[in-house]
């Protein structure tokens, strides 16, 4: 059948793409899968003019239930979805390395665990695709972080624990903190400390200073 230019290959019951069909589309998208009284509905291959293949549940005109979503660059998604959108939860594997496992909203990461090329480790809040809110930093050179991020960077209070058992607390914002340096044996002091260097333990600006 073409309607619109649009070919249909399949079942039919009273008149109604009913069952198993085909429908292809002028742009050359492909929809093999489940029909019921007219409308795709339920598990589906689905093939894109633009390279994307998409294996999973279906309802009406979009991508709803289960399914897995594979890029030309690439990238996958396998888990939820609903009206088409990535939706509850989800693994992606990204291009560039990355792979997030967690609970999406609306398409966007929303609260899992994100790990990225570098071994670096994130758990917690994400917003725009990047750790925002309370979150879990394990880095790849034993450091861990805990506290809030703004924008995928360490912003507000929180506690960065060093592989020397030192540990870090107070208002971060980026690189710098203000609070107190908990040594390993228990004792303390409080002051402004600064990461100079990726994967080194902070330094009392103070000291800085002096060496100056």
């Amino acid at each position: 059948m073409n309607e619109n230019k649009k070919t249909y290959t399949g079942q039919w019951l009273a008149g109604e793409r009913h069952g198993k069909g085909i429908l292809i589309w002028p742009n050359g998208d492909k929809y093999d899968g489940d029909w019921g009284r007219g409308t795709m509905d339920g598990h589906c291959v689905f093939t894109y003019a633009n390279g994307e293949h998409y294996d999973g549940q279906w309802k009406l005109y979009n991508r709803e239930g289960r399914g897995t979503l594979t890029c030309p660059n690439g990238e996958t998604y396998n888990g939820d979805w609903k009206n088409g959108l990535r939706e509850g939860h989800g693994i992606c594997q990204y291009a560039d390395g990355r792979v997030y496992n967690g609970q999406w909203i609306a398409g966007k990461e929303a609260n899992g665990t994100m790990e990225y090329p570098n071994k670096n480790k994130y758990t917690g809040c994400f917003i725009n695709g990047k750790p925002e809110g309370a979150g879990v930093c394990i880095y790849a050179d034993g450091r861990v972080y805990e506290g809030q991020w703004k924008a995928g960077s360490v912003f507000g209070n929180g506690t960065m624990t060093c592989p020397s058992g030192n540990k870090y607390s107070g208002f971060w914002v980026y690189n710098y903190c203000l609070g107190a340096l908990i040594r390993k044996d228990g004792t303390g002091v409080q002051g402004e400390w600064r990461i100079l260097k990726e994967g080194s333990e902070p330094v009392e600006i103070e000291d800085i200073i002096k060496t100056l």
